[in-house]
């Protein structure tokens, strides 16, 4: 896969202005956040960027993860009160195994 620096920098920085953007009026921020529905939209209609999977992580939000078949990804932040903060975002991503769902459901097939 060819790396591409300048592309990255500009592709983080336009989903860093673009979810500043969507929450302009909101006082000084760690982190770019929007409602979450507001920066699902603006992933997926800036960058063909859907929920590829989330967890919980240890302070209680729940961690998202964002790709395109393109291989860009962001990673966001949700608050129980549905704030969504864009923490990271790049390219070059690869699903390394299927989804959990996928592998149960295979497991649970009898071998013929």
């Amino acid at each position: 896969m060819t790396y591409y620096p300048a592309y990255r920098l500009r592709r983080g920085q336009a989903v860093a202005m673009g979810a500043l953007a969507l929450c302009a009026a909101a006082p000084a921020v760690a982190a770019p956040c929007a409602p979450r529905a507001e920066v699902v939209k603006a992933l997926a209609s800036n960058f063909n960027e859907k929920p590829l999977g989330m967890g919980l992580s240890q302070s209680g939000s729940l961690v998202v993860i964002f790709t395109s078949p393109a291989g860009t990804w962001t990673a966001a932040t949700v608050s129980a009160a549905g704030q969504a903060c864009v923490v990271g975002a790049g390219d070059g991503w690869t699903d390394l195994a299927p989804p959990v769902g996928a592998m149960a459901q295979a497991e649970s097939k009898p071998t013929p």
